[in-house]
């Protein structure tokens, strides 16, 4: 659900006026000279890179997380993604300062790569033959789960001048319980088979 959030959530928030005042108060002042229409309301790099971060940074991380479970294990990359998730969900509610904000913007999608990347891998691995269809439907629907939170938010959150900052803690205060399970989790079953086998 985290996941899927995340890359929804974002749109809304740009898209928030006390968000939009705060950091692109240049762009601003020419959306209130410009008249808006079904199209296009305005054009700005700043904002497009802002929003492309995230799937680029989380694109990059996915690709290593494969490398990584193979030679970390499936449970480390997996700890390091919830925690990056968790400091980028920190800097991005917390920041006034734009530069902050594109740090934790890459920060938040690199964990996002390594968790997409891993948690699927260490949830087949991990549960019995019996339950690995159940999980994986539990996991598709808390993915999609995702998408009707993301949007009832951004509507909600778009009357409170601070809604944009909480809609970006949201992610980090979700992330805590699977950070706190996977501190103390092992790692899969295939990992120590594969291990041994190279040994």
């Amino acid at each position: 659900m985290v996941l899927n959030y995340v890359i929804l959530v974002s749109g809304g928030v740009v898209n928030m006026d006390s968000f939009f005042k705060l950091f692109f108060h240049k762009l601003n002042y020419k959306k209130m000279k410009t008249r808006e229409d079904n199209f296009c309301v305005y054009y700005d790099n700043i904002i497009e890179a802002y929003l492309s971060l995230l799937f680029g940074s989380a694109a990059v991380a996915a690709l290593a997380s494969v490398f990584l479970c193979k030679k970390l294990g499936r449970k480390w990359p997996l700890l390091l993604g919830f925690s990056l998730l968790l400091l980028g969900s920190s800097l991005s509610s917390s920041t006034k300062v734009l530069r902050i904000l594109f740090i934790g913007r890459i920060i938040t999608g690199i964990g996002i790569g390594f968790i997409s990347g891993c948690s699927k891998v260490y949830l087949s691995e991990s549960a019995s033959t019996n339950f690995a269809k159940t999980l994986d439907s539990i996991y598709k629907i808390s993915y999609g789960f995702g998408t009707p939170v993301g949007l009832t938010l951004n509507f909600i959150m778009a009357n409170f001048e601070w809604g944009w900052r909480i809609c970006f803690a949201i992610p980090g205060v979700l992330v805590i319980p699977p950070l706190l399970i996977s501190i103390f989790a092992h790692d899969t079953p295939m990992y120590y088979i594969e291990m041994k086998t190279i040994k």
